[in-house]
């Protein structure tokens, strides 16, 4: 998937507002939200769950650091799944 560095596809104009994705990484705690983090990196970044630039609903960004960000190109159903799942039950669990 890596294209050295060339994006092909422009992000939603509202992702390039620095003070929207502070508003994400907010609401997640400052902190990757992938339990299985390995701890390693500091960096984080505000991840599309559902890989689609275009698409920046709430609902479909994660807060996750630089190594789980990189992990997250390999096998993307899996990690679509896993984070869906992850904001799902933290965001809307106590929607009835």
């Amino acid at each position: 998937n890596w294209k050295g560095g060339i994006q092909e596809d422009p992000y939603c104009p509202i992702f390039s507002d620095l003070e929207f994705k502070e508003m994400i990484k907010e609401r997640d705690g400052y902190r990757c939200l992938n339990p299985y983090c390995n701890k390693k990196h500091s960096e984080l970044h505000v991840h599309h769950i559902n890989y689609d630039k275009q698409e920046c609903d709430s609902m479909n960004l994660i807060t996750i650091c630089s190594s789980c960000n990189t992990r997250a190109n390999t096998d993307r159903e899996w990690h679509k799944e896993w984070y869906s799942t992850i904001i799902k039950h933290r965001y809307l669990n106590d929607v009835k």
